[in-house]
């Protein structure tokens, strides 16, 4: 080891130059490849292959259509709860509702209200309320929003002027299909030799779930651009 950084050190006194040079060169050419660079946190690489709970999770958001949501938080000028605030939001609710990909949209004007006043759970399925409802009292809604343990320091800031909508995002049923074609394969290998139609099939499925999960993540960064 010392013999190693003896020659080091002698070359750095002797040539410091052409040392800086090779140094400088090096650091571009790994600049030149960072646009290629790609870091897959995806659970994909960060679980083990025929992961169950995994499975369950996709087959479960798949049967049940429930899927990923992104949050957008909402801080008018206006007090929150005043009709200029209100529609602002409204109209802010219905620009996130028509982006590609968006099944749904969650806020403050459409959730069901149960505590103001208070309602039966016969009552709420038969005609639920909502902020919006005539006649509906906005201080005892803001009430709801901050002290019930339904809606607790979930849609609704402490201070009362913050608040957030949730984007309820599509459920990407070829993405899980072909996850589920890709891990049928996998888990048939594990245990016993793919034929080579098989290994083929395999090579092929996996290379068109990688491709799709990439245009899969391009569309996401827009959705999110978008709802910025």
């Amino acid at each position: 080891m010392n013999r190693f950084t003896d020659m080091w050190l002698g070359w750095v006194t002797r040539f410091p130059r052409l040392v800086l040079l090779c140094i400088i060169a090096f650091t571009l050419l790994m600049a030149l490849g960072l646009p290629n660079f790609k870091l897959d946190a995806s659970a994909d690489s960060l679980t083990l292959e025929n992961d169950q709970d995994l499975n369950y999770f996709r087959e479960t958001a798949k049967n049940y259509s429930s899927g990923d949501f992104l949050i957008v938080t909402f801080t008018p000028r206006d007090d929150l709860f005043s009709d200029k605030s209100l529609e602002l939001l409204g109209r802010l609710q219905e620009e996130l509702a028509s982006i590609e990909g968006v099944e749904s949209v969650n806020s403050i004007l459409n959730v069901p209200l149960l505590f103001s006043p208070k309602q039966s759970l016969r009552e709420v399925a038969k005609e639920p309320r909502t902020l919006l409802t005539p006649g509906m009292d906005r201080d005892l809604a803001k009430r709801e929003f901050l002290e019930s343990p339904i809606y607790r320091e979930m849609i609704l800031g402490p201070e009362g002027q913050t608040t957030a909508l949730q984007l309820n995002i599509a459920v990407d049923r070829h993405y899980i299909d072909l996850v589920q074609q890709r891990d049928l394969l996998r888990e048939k290998r594990s245990g016993e030799q793919l034929s080579a139609a098989e290994e083929a099939e395999l090579a092929q499925v996996t290379k068109t779930f990688l491709d799709y999960r990439t245009q899969s993540e391009a569309r996401a960064h827009q959705r999110v651009e978008k709802g910025a």
